[in-house]
């Protein structure tokens, strides 16, 4: 993925370099940007019916069914928890650091937070994050580098998850009281972490990776997915949340630095104008 968004970047580069030249560039991408949104809106229209059969799945190989969702509850309350505790402390972060509000930025991030519960993928929230960014004030340039490239490394309400499910399935097999491993765990996590696709449920396929690196039985992670319609959505909203935040602080430790980069401020649909009406006069002449 990162690979994907210095590749953009370069392209970008060079067609804005093409001034009208890049322009047939720029509008193909533009549709295909379109296209690709259609599908995917398409495809979440019938994910309730795929994950319906998949806690099915899970829930008919379940032995102690009482037993086991008993600590399974427990664990999404782990989980909720300490994702809760981690907002409270980007929060406190903001505060100490810049010394501003740090509750008026969720005015503005909330429709690209609810983008991201409803399709558990903090990348599809980007331009809603931007969005965001352009009515709080914060420059253009900041917030169309940053909120991509943080949404694709920042996944620490995964990170939560991820971890916290491989000690559960550890306990879960009687292995929870092995230090060692939980380190390990921890280690691979943060190792991890910013490898994760974000593809609904991509945390899963880690956490299989993680256990079976250090030795864990991994089959009741099949249990994880009678919760992944919750905790999926709270750790993308979590990351997404993030996201914001840190375009947040990005503007405020760069702001005065390139006060007097006025064109670094223009945004795609402006550049794009000033390049079709240049190719529109040249075909005119």
């Amino acid at each position: 993925m990162i690979g994907v968004i210095f590749t953009c970047a370069a392209f970008g580069l060079a067609a804005s370099g093409a001034k009208e030249r890049g322009v047939p560039f720029l509008e193909f991408f533009t549709s295909l940007s379109e296209v690709v949104l259609k599908l995917i809106r398409a495809f979440l229209q019938v994910t309730p019916i795929g994950v319906c059969f998949m806690i099915a799945g899970s829930v008919i190989k379940v032995d102690d069914i009482v037993g086991s969702f008993a600590k399974l509850g427990i664990f999404v309350v782990t989980v909720v928890v300490a994702i809760a505790v981690l907002m409270l402390v980007e929060w406190l972060f903001y505060f100490v650091c810049t010394r501003r509000n740090p509750f008026r930025p969720v005015k503005y991030l909330m429709k690209a937070w609810f983008i991201v519960f409803a399709t558990t993928s903090a990348i599809v929230g980007v331009p809603e994050t931007i969005e965001g960014c352009d009515e709080m004030g914060i420059r253009k340039g900041t917030s169309r580098f940053v909120a991509p490239l943080a949404a694709t490394l920042k996944a620490d309400g995964s990170a939560i998850f991820i971890a916290g499910a491989g000690i559960f399935i550890a306990q879960m097999e009687g292995l929870g009281d092995n230090a060692g491993k939980i380190v390990v765990i921890w280690l691979l996590t943060c190792a991890l972490a910013i490898a994760i696709p974000h593809i609904p449920s991509s945390s899963i396929v880690l956490i299989l990776t993680i256990l079976a690196s250090v030795g864990v039985p991994v089959e009741q992670v099949s249990l994880l997915y009678a919760t992944e319609w919750l905790l999926d959505r709270l750790r993308s909203g979590m990351s997404c949340v993030s996201t914001f935040y840190c375009v947040c602080f990005t503007d405020y430790v760069t702001r005065g630095k390139d006060e007097n980069e006025a064109d670094s401020d223009r945004n795609f649909s402006e550049v794009m104008s000033e390049l079709s009406q240049s190719r529109s006069l040249k075909s005119a002449a």
